[in-house]
This record gives C-alpha cells, sequence and structure tokens, in this order.
C-alpha cells in the first residue's frame, strides 16, 4: 500500500497506524483490507469514529466501545467496513442483546442463513449429467 502522504509503498501489517483518511489528523490502527470492487485496488480499513461516550473522535479499534449505527446500543467493536453510500470506513459493533440465545458471534447467523438459503432441497430430483455417470 501507498503510505498515505508519501509515494512510498509499505507492507501492510494490521495494527500498524497510519494516518486517518478521512482527516481527522489521528493515527489509526489498520484493522483489515478491502478490494473496490470497480477498480480492483486494495484499501485498508482504518478511519475513527465518534467516542461511545460523546467526547469526540477516537480511532476505530477491536474492543474499543461504540454505538451501533442500527441499534444505538453500546457494544465492543469486533471489525470494520466501507459505507458502500457513504465510502467512509465504520466500525462493526457486536450488541449482545440482539443476539439469538446461545449464539456469540453474529457472522454465524448470517453465514447459516445463506447456507440453507443455497441448500440442495432434499425431495427435489436433479438430472445428472450422462459424462458424471458411473458406466452399469
Amino acid at each position: 500500500m501507498c503510505y498515505p502522504g508519501t509515494e512510498l509503498w509499505v507492507p501492510v501489517l494490521c495494527g500498524m497506524e497510519i494516518p486517518d483518511p478521512e482527516g481527522s489528523g489521528l493515527m489509526v490502527p489498520i484493522l483489515g483490507m478491502e478490494t473496490d470492487g470497480n477498480s480492483g485496488d486494495a484499501t485498508a480499513l482504518a478511519g475513527s469514529m465518534e467516542d461511545a461516550d460523546g467526547k469526540g473522535l477516537v480511532a476505530i479499534s477491536i474492543g474499543a466501545q461504540a454505538i451501533d449505527p442500527l441499534t444505538g446500543e453500546p457494544g465492543p467493536v469486533i471489525g470494520a467496513q466501507t459505507d458502500p453510500s457513504a465510502g467512509v470506513v465504520v466500525p462493526i459493533v457486536q450488541v449482545l442483546e440482539a443476539l439469538p440465545r446461545g449464539v456469540r458471534d453474529p457472522g454465524l447467523v448470517r453465514r447459516s442463513r445463506l447456507f440453507y438459503s443455497f441448500s440442495i432441497h432434499p425431495a427435489a430430483v436433479y438430472e445428472v449429467p450422462s459424462r458424471f455417470q458411473a458406466p452399469c
């Protein structure tokens, strides 16, 4: 990645601090990388957020307290993603009260719904192409 404000290419390491891409003046840790769907360029997931106590801007970092933008509930930051409508990096907040009983990772709920939506229906009949059939 090209280090912000320079023309120096450096290897990206999670946790490495860079100047806030949004221009807050803070040094913020890189939480991951994301590929731009249009250009194919990789960009660092790093940025700033409003403090959970309303005391100003702080770096988005794993474990920091933040307010979930969807529910308005406080919780720990578990990651970051780019908001497609605004094009800025926003925190992913785990709101424990919003999880189903016994589920500790909200990604598991999302992945299980995706799995079941594409599962093969047991009562359906599928035709196997002849090139994949065993000779009798």
